[in-house]
């Protein structure tokens, strides 16, 4: 006669000489993560954490910029440093890829800029005007030009 027992983790019974072969492969049986992630589960449920869930498996930036990382640091990577990240400008609180961030702070309408011929400091759109109508040191040509007046102040 063949002795039958139990599995204590699936509760299917099996030969006993089945029942080690069995438990190499019984889908209620908790395992480690193969990437030694510190996780125990059970065998069946473990290819949906390496597929969906483990912070060690490697992938590519989700952003485009091209960087390969682990789960884990792909979460800090794509906030603070993937140069494709979507950062706010402080100045006009529009939203910009970090790349570009700069070269929008060249032509930024809120950014402050200084007065080529004062020096004041003031937005880069309200410069013009500034130049155009209000700056003291701009200089103005003499309404006696027509009278053959050559002064320029």
């Amino acid at each position: 006669s063949r002795r039958v027992m139990k599995c204590e983790h699936c509760q299917r019974y099996f030969q006993f000489c089945e029942l080690s072969t069995h438990f190499n492969e019984c889908p209620k049986v908790e395992v480690s993560c193969e990437l030694k992630c510190g996780v125990v589960m059970c065998r069946e449920a473990m290819p949906s954490h390496v597929e969906k869930e483990c912070g060690l498996v490697v992938e590519l930036c989700e952003l485009g910029c091209g960087v390969v990382l682990t789960r884990n640091e792909l979460r800090m990577h794509v906030m603070d440093t993937c140069v494709n990240r979507v950062v706010l400008c402080e100045h006009c609180w529009r939203d910009f890829k970090f790349c570009y961030l700069a070269i929008h702070h060249d032509d930024c309408p809120k950014i402050n800029v200084s007065c080529k011929l004062c020096g004041i400091v003031m937005c880069r759109e309200d410069m013009a005007q500034h130049v155009e109508q209000d700056c003291v040191e701009k200089e103005i040509e003499c309404p006696f030009v027509k009278y053959k007046c050559e002064v320029v102040s």
